[in-house]
C-alpha cells in the first residue's frame, strides 16, 4: 500500500512539474511574443519618425536650397542633395538593422519554445521510466508474499496446525506423495 502512495505522490508532483513547465512555458513564450511586439513598434515609430524627420528635413533643405541658389546658386543645392542622400542612407540602414535584430529575436523564440517542448518531453520520460520501475519493484515483492500468504491459508483452514510445540500438517488417509524418494505428501 505504501508503495503505491508513493507511486500516486510520485505522479502528482510530477504532473504538478510538468503544469509548471507549461506555465513558464507560456509564460516565456508570451513574454516574447510581447517583446517582438514592442520591438515591432518600436520599430514601426522608428520608422515613423525617420519619415517624419525625412520629410522635414527635405523640407529644410529645400527652404535653404531655394535661399541657396538664390544666394549662392548651384554648388549649395549639391552640397545640400549628397547631406540629404547620407541621412537617407543611414535611416534605411537604421531600419535594416532593426529589422535584422527583429528576425533574430524571432529565431531565439522558436529555439526557447522546441528546447521547453523537449525538456517537457524529457521529464514525461523520466517519469514514465520511474512509473515501470516501481511497478517493477512492486511486482518482485509480491512474488516474494505469495509463500507466506500459502502458509498463512494454510494455517487458517487447519491444513498446518501446532502440535506439542512443533507444526503438524494434516495429509488425509492416503496422502499423494511427492519428490525423488516420496519425501513430500499433499497437506489437505
Amino acid at each position: 500500500m505504501s508503495n503505491s502512495n508513493d507511486l500516486q505522490e510520485m505522479a502528482l508532483r510530477l504532473s504538478a512539474f510538468a503544469d509548471v513547465l507549461n506555465q513558464r512555458t507560456a509564460r516565456v513564450t508570451q513574454e516574447a511574443g510581447h517583446s517582438s511586439q514592442v520591438l515591432r513598434e518600436t520599430a514601426e515609430g522608428f520608422a515613423t519618425r525617420s519619415q517624419q524627420t525625412a520629410h522635414e528635413m527635405v523640407e529644410t533643405v529645400g527652404r535653404q536650397a531655394r535661399e541657396t541658389i538664390e544666394r549662392h546658386a548651384a554648388e549649395g543645392l549639391r552640397q545640400s542633395g549628397e547631406r540629404l542622400q547620407a541621412a537617407a542612407a543611414r535611416v534605411e540602414s537604421a531600419a535594416g538593422s532593426l529589422y535584422h535584430q527583429l528576425q533574430l529575436l524571432g529565431a531565439a523564440q522558436r529555439s526557447l519554445v522546441w528546447k521547453s517542448g523537449l525538456a517537457l518531453l524529457a521529464g514525461s520520460l523520466l517519469a514514465v521510466g520511474g512509473s515501470g520501475y516501481l511497478v517493477w519493484k512492486n511486482q518482485q515483492a509480491l512474488k516474494r508474499t505469495e509463500f507466506p500468504s500459502d502458509m498463512a491459508e494454510a494455517m487458517r483452514t487447519g491444513a498446518l496446525t501446532r502440535c506439542d510445540g512443533t507444526i503438524c500438517a494434516r495429509v488425509g488417509a492416503k496422502p499423494k506423495r511427492f519428490g525423488d524418494k516420496g519425501e513430500y505428501v499433499r497437506i489437505e
